[in-house]
């Protein structure tokens, strides 16, 4: 994909699935430019239809060339209070920085429009290892979104990698944090984590301690037709 005047690269999940041979369900983008984000907006406009602008995260989803694709400006990330969401998004003009913010090492890659792979942390490594593992420091990735001790739980599961110990580590220590996400949340990630692996789900519910709070939050799981209760 190209735009006057930017720099375009996929990013995240559609890198690694790629790299693994998975054609990507979601195309995510990273743009590298000079102009502003309402300048950039314009020029997608020219290009392709847009679907929804969101300022605030520095992001525009459109169709391009036939495709429906979410583009966003490099980006910082802080002051996750509210151990879900940021309080501040501060545009950046490089992808080593932009990396920073991302969760996991496999998903913190970014393909350029000649196929070269940018890769700060090791992540097509740890492809090659089957290992998830978090950007940079593990305690601090979590307790910005607890919601990703789940997610590193469903990536393990999906595509049969272990979790790196200090990664683990981490998960056990803040677990206790998934009490603040929504049932919802917590419910949708688990359902895929079923899918992929009912008793490797189980296992991780056990080693996580979780079964006091998906029973707070009055959740429940189907496994082969029954339900899966403390």
């Amino acid at each position: 994909m190209k735009l006057k005047g930017c720099k375009i690269y996929l990013n995240g999940g559609s890198v690694r699935d790629k790299l693994l041979g998975i054609e990507p369900k979601d195309k995510d983008y990273t743009v590298i430019t000079n102009m502003s984000f309402a300048d950039l907006v314009k020029e997608v406009d020219k290009v392709g239809e847009i679907f929804q602008i969101k300022t605030e995260f520095l992001t525009i989803r459109a169709k391009i060339d036939g495709e429906v694709v979410d583009l966003v400006l490099a980006r910082s990330e802080d002051d996750y209070t509210d151990g879900r969401h940021p309080n501040k998004v501060v545009r950046v003009n490089n992808l080593e920085d932009d990396s920073k913010r991302r969760d996991f090492t496999i998903n913190a890659m970014y393909l350029d429009n000649e196929g070269e792979v940018v890769d700060f942390h090791n992540g097509r490594d740890d492809l090659k290892r089957k290992i998830i593992r978090c950007v940079g420091v593990p305690e601090e990735r979590f307790k910005e979104d607890y919601l990703r001790i789940l997610r590193a739980v469903r990536f393990a599961l999906r595509f049969e990698f272990g979790i790196e110990m200090h990664t683990l580590d981490a998960m056990l220590h803040y677990s206790n944090g998934l009490k603040n996400i929504s049932s919802d949340r917590i419910r949708e990630e688990l359902n895929k984590c079923l899918i992929y692996n009912p008793q490797e789900t189980i296992f991780y519910i056990h080693l996580l301690k979780l079964w006091d709070i998906l029973k707070d939050k009055g959740l429940t799981f189907n496994l082969s037709n029954k339900k899966v209760k403390q």
